[in-house]
């Protein structure tokens, strides 16, 4: 909480508690929130719109889904919904979070005493009444709630890398996707907030600091409009509708509200407008100036009425409404029952007035009700919050300060001040990408093609063919998240372990192997490697990674190893000789030590590479058969130094000891920075084997191919293959 008070730079004026949600005593109203209303309220909220055609539950269910929401995306946004992790209760000046045990959840903490700095210090925010004026309320949580999730999301790693990662030009899409959420759903409003408030208030907080953010809440937005299409935003038409409606004695008034933009597009979606294709906002909608509409009850079943007047900036926009919602009139009086009679739209120039049969010739005076119009918010609470009253303003009085956890800022963490400043970096380097096609991503794929081509066939060892692998696929990865402009900022975004982090949550979250395993090796490390070479050099970066790959995985884990690699040769002639034959060779490659490390317990699993393990140079695995003699396998590695040579022979002593089954199963012999592992049967071959042992160094993918690809006879492929990988690449 201290941490939120600094981060806003504003203080609690009253003390502030954390308490379980077990103890909130409130209730849940479907599409409006944690509300503690009157069942009359309730049945008077879920009746209204139901007859507007909007959204409906059943009477029995207030929470349920609305009708023919089926879908995955939906019932994600329900469970972040109606099943808060935490929730502010004004009254009682009182945090309530879904769980205190454990670790405590500090960005629900921070989430919610944001909201109480806002409940202290902008008590204007207060008069946005969910009751009265549904649209006007989701467009002013979109400055609330996104206030309160860039504080709260700035102790959240994931969040962070979320909220950095979006393209604020394709901000609404990319978060309501990540929400679930859409225009039909019985959540839409009451989601609004949460689902386009957090690129409103970073934008604000990237370009003024809590200045802006603190004018935002003064003057939030007067309509899900202003958030949605903010160049299109003017001035808001307030509307009062006739106070006598009621075409029988025994009807009622119920639920009077305004649908807005949000609310119309639900409509048309789900009575299957075939005219509108979600999640793409009506063009027509962009005209929309105010609505209001009042239901009206009656005692029996399906003999309501509705009326309903909606404004627009053109006649057309007014007559496009008009018709589409004839087209679906059947369907808003069929599908939900409510009604008595079929809704007709009648267009009054700019006007529209939606009325049933039943409560007779009121088309008239609807279309004459009073209109105020507000270009600001503060402008609507001063008139008194018209049509209605503003009710309880009152600022939170300031209670003497000691008494509390913040009732005077501190400064704000630093690790926050960071995570702007990487978003700011992040949204800088997308910003020359435009909206279309990234230049020269097209080549990408061909060389990411090429270079596993070539690798098939001139790589017989698996340590480089890993490297390899991590290069392919981290340039095709790359080259597909900045293909979505939805994530092209992820790389710049993330560090590496960030982004592995980011991978093997959503890819191979089910996988029990560690991602040391060579199994998900290139899976893993290949997009941190490419996301390197991108944010140094841009898509030339990534090309370069393609053109000149890395040696071995060791180059690949260590960021900046410039290493030289030994590919060693064993003495094929002299073990003839000898009656000896080498069946099978391989490169194991510092992976495969650190996942033997792993395998036999010597580091964790999730612990970072042993130091050491970086002073790898190159080792040599062959199955040899002598006759007469043994046959067995043998292993030798070279390390840069005898310390790091000791370290990898003790540690390989240990697991020989522990597990018999280890191959080779045999003590290592170190032999200064070389580390010999040769069972007994093959020992005699062990002074011949050092002997005429081969080593050459190379220190660049394009030096050991100039040198024949050693330890083969020369490169397989075509000479401008061959060509292509034997030429350094251009240096950045």
């Amino acid at each position: 909480m201290r941490d939120a008070c600094a981060i806003r730079g504003l203080a609690l004026k009253a003390p502030v508690q954390v308490r379980p949600m077990s103890a909130f005593t409130g209730g849940y109203t479907a599409g409006i929130g944690n509300v503690t209303w009157g069942e009359h309220h309730a049945t008077d909220w879920r009746d209204g719109w139901c007859a507007l055609g909007v959204y409906c539950t059943k009477p029995s269910d207030p929470a349920a889904k609305p009708v023919g929401a089926e879908n995955p995306a939906e019932r994600g946004a329900e469970s972040r919904l109606s099943s808060p992790a935490g929730l502010y209760d004004g009254e009682r000046h009182t945090l309530f979070v879904r769980s205190v045990a454990g670790d405590t959840p500090h960005a629900t903490v921070a989430h919610e005493a944001t909201h109480a700095l806002q409940h202290h210090n902008f008590p204007a925010l207060n008069a946005a009444h969910l009751w009265h004026n549904r649209d006007l309320a989701a467009g002013a949580s979109a400055a609330q709630e996104g206030d309160a999730h860039i504080v709260g999301w700035s102790f959240d790693a994931q969040r962070r890398l979320f909220l950095c990662s979006i393209d604020p030009r394709h901000a609404h899409g990319s978060h309501a996707r990540w929400w679930g959420w859409r225009a039909d759903n019985l959540w839409a409003h009451e989601g609004f907030g949460h689902v386009f408030g957090p690129e409103l208030a970073l934008a604000r907080q990237l370009a003024q600091g809590n200045t802006g953010v603190d004018a935002l809440l003064r003057e939030p937005p007067l309509s899900t409009l202003a958030v949605l299409a903010p160049e299109r935003a003017g001035p808001v038409e307030f509307i009062a509708l006739p106070q006598q409606l009621a075409a029988a004695a025994s009807c009622r008034i119920g639920l009077r509200n305004t649908a807005g933009v949000v609310g119309i597009w639900g409509l048309l979606l789900r009575h299957d407008d075939d005219q509108t294709a979600a999640p793409v906002l009506p063009n027509f909608l962009n005209d929309w100036l105010g609505d209001r509409f009042a239901h009206v009850a009656c005692p029996d079943d399906g003999d309501d009425g509705l009326v309903w007047l909606t404004r627009w900036r053109t006649a057309a926009a007014a007559r496009e409404f008009a018709d589409r919602y004839q087209r679906i009139a059947a369907s808003v009086r069929v599908r939900d029952g409510m009604l008595a009679g079929e809704p007709r739209a009648i267009v009054r120039g700019r006007s529209v007035v939606v009325t049933t049969p039943e409560l007779g010739d009121v088309v008239a005076d609807v279309a004459e009700s009073p209109i105020k119009a507000f270009s600001s918010y503060s402008a609507w609470v001063a008139s008194g919050c018209y049509p209605h009253d503003c009710g309880e303003m009152s600022s939170v009085e300031m209670s003497p300060a000691g008494q509390h956890v913040c009732s005077v800022p501190g400064q704000p963490p630093v690790a926050f001040g960071r995570w702007l400043d990487r978003v700011r970096r992040a949204r800088h380097a997308v910003a020359a990408m435009g909206d279309g096609f990234v230049p020269g991503l097209e080549g990408v794929a061909q060389d990411a093609k090429a270079l596993a081509a070539f690798c098939a066939v001139n790589v017989p060892n698996t340590d480089i063919r890993r490297a390899c692998a991590a290069a392919t696929g981290g340039g095709r990865y790359m080259a597909g998240v900045l293909a979505d402009p939805a994530w092209r900022l992820l790389p710049y975004c993330a560090s590496d372990r960030e982004l592995r982090q980011w991978v093997v949550r959503n890819y191979h979250a089910a996988s029990e192997r560690p991602v040391t395993s060579g199994g998900l090796f290139a899976n893993v490390h290949g997009p941190s490697l490419a996301a390197r070479a991108l944010r140094v050099g841009g898509v030339a970066g990534l090309k370069r990674v393609l053109a000149a790959p890395p040696l071995s995985t060791l180059h690949v884990l260590v960021a900046d190893h410039d290493e030289p690699v030994e590919m060693l040769r064993l003495p094929h002639h002299q073990l003839a000789a000898r009656g000896c034959r080498v069946a099978a060779s391989d490169v194991r490659g510092a992976l495969a030590v650190w996942d033997l490390l792993v395998a036999h317990g010597r580091v964790a699993g999730d612990a970072s590479m042993p130091h050491w393990l970086g002073d790898w140079r190159g080792d040599r695995l062959a199955f040899m058969h002598c006759d007469p003699g043994g046959t067995g396998w043998l292993w030798v590695v070279r390390w840069r130094t005898e310390s790091a040579a000791r370290d990898f022979a003790a540690h390989y002593r240990a697991m020989a000891v522990a597990d018999e089954s280890l191959l080779p199963a045999a003590a290592p012999v170190r032999q200064g920075r070389t580390v010999w592992i040769v069972p007994a049967d093959l020992r005699p071959m062990q002074p011949l084997l050092a002997e005429h042992l081969t080593a050459r160094a190379f220190a660049s993918f394009a030096e050991w191919v100039a040198g024949g690809c050693f330890p083969q006879q020369g490169c397989t492929g075509t000479d401008d293959a061959i060509r292509r990988y034997a030429t350094p690449a251009p240096e950045l």
